[in-house]
Order: C-alpha cells, then structure tokens, then sequence
C-alpha cells in the first residue's frame, strides 16, 4: 500500500568549507623570467638611429663650426691654386672667363674651377643620398607613409628620408667621410723635412701653367686636382648637413644671401637670442672671416697650406664625435621653443 502522507522536504548538504575554497581558488601560475637586457650591439644599433633634434641653439654649433672651416679651407686653396673650395659663384665667374681666354696670366685657371665646381656637386649628391639610407627600425614613427608631391618636375625630399638623414649615425658618417678628405689633402700639402710637399702647390710668381715639384723644379703636370677635388667634394657635405639640420640661413659656403637676409630681417636689431636666425647669420659670418683671416696667417707661416688643413680635419673630427655623445632626451621642446621666433 502506497504513503499518501507528506513528502519530506530534501536537505541540501554543503560541501565542506576547504572544498568550496578549493574550488574558488584561483589558479596558481608558473612565473616567467624577466627578458635578457638588450646586447651591446643591439644598444649601439639604437644610440646610432636616433634622430638629433633640431633645429635647436645647440645643433646649430658643428654647423657654425663648419663656416670656419670653410673660411680656413678657401683661403689656403685661392692663394695656392687660384680657385675656391667651397664659394662656386666666384668658381663659375673664373668659368665664364675661360671662354675669352682671360684671365691671360692664368690660361688654366679655368680647369680648376671647373674641377672644384664638379666634385662639389659630386658631394652634394653622394652626402644627400648616402646619409638616406641610414638603416631603418621598424615600429617607430620613422615608418610613416612616404609622400610624394611633383614641384617642377621634380619628387620634393619624402619626411621619412629626412628623418633618416638626421641620424646620428648617418651624420657621423658624413662628417667622417669629410675629415677623411680633409686628412687625405693635408697629408698631401704637408712640407717635409726638406719644405716640400708630396703635391706641389702652385708658385704665383710663375706662369699658371707651371708649379713647383718636390725636387724644385717647374712641372706642368696639375697633379694638385687631387687635392683641390677632395676639398670641394667635402665641402658639399658640410652645405648638405646645414640643409637636413634646418639651418638654411647658414649655408657653410657662401654669404652672399647671408648679407642680404640679415640686413632685410625685421627683427634685426633685437636683443641677442631673441631672433635665433639673426644671431647665426651674424655668426656665420664672423666665423668665415675669421677662418680667412686664420688659414691667411697659417699659409704664410712655415707650416704652410698642410698645417691649416690639418686644423679643419681637427675640428670635423671633434664634430665627429660631438654627434656621438649628442643627447637627445630633453633636447627637442626646450630647442624648439628658444628657436621659434628665428
């Protein structure tokens, strides 16, 4: 016979408290060793790709330091070969006279120009080029899109390759490069212990088409082509690195536009560095006087023209190694705040 009486009501048992525990608990992980810090190539990789900031006050010194050099260079190449290293507008007038046969003392002197005009450009092509192929790191804001925009049949300079020419390592390059050449003509112009020179340098006294050879006597070889050509190509980078730091107003080579941009900037009698651009034109141009006036003095001395350009390799070696310790944290805001009125 079957209960018809009340169903008892079910009792719901717990688990035991270390068991509900057990089953909340979260779940133990195995813990990972910290990454191996990054190898010494691998740092030196990256302290080489860094931009260097600029325009700023402080980048702006290797450049200004390049005025001298130039000033140093040009005064030593016209008093020996009658031709310019860095200032090709007076090269091309010395060009032009060439056609006419002038001037008569100096038949020849055309060839030198045309000599310096082309290593110049020379280097300006390889110095912008070479210093745009700096390796790239991938994931950084150097990899935005390249554009490109036609201006007069020509592609303009991408912001990608002009942020890789900034580089520290790519200027190192450059101005290594341009020591090397600055080295190759000193050693090549250096009196010996018996005052003669490996290249002979040109005696003004003399017809143009005669020079003086380590033995003393006249040769009409222009074996100084070499040195000459070294000085211009190097001279290309020192203009191409003012251009990609953004120091237009200081061209390193001529001073020409230099004059007329500073007597007709409006801000040109405020109070030194308030008009950053005012200040490293007037720069510009007392360091290229100067560097005349130096090289001047240093090829009348006994050293001659060699000593001169081993002091304007000195100072593209000190550059060389002023990029290498550049700081880049903390640089950019402050520098772009001090130059923006210039």
């Amino acid at each position: 016979m079957a209960y018809s009486g009340p169903i008892p009501a079910r009792t719901h048992q717990s688990p035991p408290t270390s068991a509900l525990e057990s089953s909340i608990a979260p779940p133990q992980t195995t813990s990972h060793p910290p990454p191996p810090p990054p190898s010494l190539l691998s740092r030196i990789t990256t302290h080489l790709s860094d931009p260097i900031p600029s325009p700023t006050p402080l980048s702006s010194l290797p450049i200004l330091t390049c005025c001298f050099i130039a000033g140093l260079a040009d005064s030593v190449a016209y008093n020996a070969w009658s031709c310019f290293v860095s200032m090709q507008t007076g090269n091309t007038i010395f060009l032009a006279l060439g056609a006419s046969g002038q001037p008569e003392s100096r038949p020849m002197a055309w060839a030198k120009s045309l000599v310096s005009i082309v290593c110049f450009i020379s280097g300006c092509w390889v110095f912008s080029h070479g210093m745009a192929i700096a390796p790239d790191r991938k994931g950084e804001e150097e990899e935005e899109e390249e554009e490109e925009e036609e201006e007069g049949g020509r592609r303009t300079t991408t912001k990608r390759k002009a942020i890789l020419r900034k580089r520290r390592g790519a200027l190192m390059t450059s101005f290594t490069l341009q020591a090397l050449c600055l080295a190759i003509a000193a050693g090549l112009t250096t009196k010996t212990h018996k005052s003669t020179t490996i290249i002979p340098i040109t005696d003004n006294l003399r017809s143009p088409s005669e020079t003086i050879s380590p033995t003393g006597q006249p040769s009409k070889f222009y074996i100084e082509f070499l040195p000459l050509a070294l000085l211009a190509f190097q001279s290309g980078g020192q203009i191409v690195a003012s251009r990609v730091l953004g120091f237009g107003e200081v061209p390193t080579t001529v001073l020409t536009s230099c004059y007329c941009d500073l007597i007709i900037d409006e801000g040109l009698w405020e109070r030194v560095g308030r008009n950053g651009k005012r200040d490293r034109r007037v720069l510009a141009v007392v360091l290229l006087l100067l560097g005349g006036i130096a090289g001047g003095w240093i090829s009348r001395s006994d050293g001659g023209m060699g000593v001169a350009l081993w002091v304007g390799f000195a100072l593209k070696v000190g550059i060389v190694v002023a990029w290498g310790v550049w700081r880049v944290e903390g640089e950019k805001e402050d520098g772009e705040n001090r130059v923006e009125k210039g």
